[in-house]
């Protein structure tokens, strides 16, 4: 295994570590028991009462505290993204520089300017040649240059293990 994929695993596992502690911070902050059974009553405010300043703010809190104990669960989940994300990076980094690199070389083979194209699933137009590189105007406008030195510059890591 490369040291960049083990970098990206110990990444992912720290990651991890933060989400289960965030975790568990919202479960700390959740409603207790006795708050949940009252709220199950659902009992009116009783306006003019002397207990009505004391249930308002009893509600208000029971609001707070559901509320940050759903960021934290929404906060918990982007990092769960987050470590699938680095869990994952190795293997599209290859697969790009691959796919890069076959479709410079069906491009470079046959390139003239003003000849369309598929890159990636778009169909695109060449707009100048060089010798390692074409410069290709995309479906949207934008101009994108693919050279064959982009290729030697991702990291081999395909046979790291």
């Amino acid at each position: 295994m490369s040291p960049e994929h083990q970098a990206n695993l110990s990444r992912a596992a720290e990651l991890r570590a933060q989400a289960s502690k965030i975790r568990e911070k919202a479960k700390a902050a959740d409603l207790t028991e006795g708050e949940r059974d009252f709220l199950r009553l659902a009992e009116p405010i009783k306006v003019g009462h002397h207990s009505e300043v004391r249930h308002r703010k009893f509600l208000e809190r029971a609001r707070r505290k559901t509320e940050r104990y759903f960021e934290l669960l929404r906060d918990a989940e982007k990092l769960e993204e987050k470590a699938a994300y680095w869990e994952t990076l190795l293997p599209g980094r290859v697969e790009r520089k691959e796919a890069l690199a076959r479709h410079l070389d069906e491009l470079n083979s046959s390139a003239k300017p003003g000849k369309k194209v598929k890159w990636f699933g778009q169909v695109c137009t060449i707009k100048r040649v060089n010798k390692n590189t074409l410069t290709i105007v995309t479906s949207n406008g934008r101009d994108v240059i693919a050279c064959k030195t982009i290729c030697s510059m991702l990291p081999d890591e395909s046979g790291g293990e």
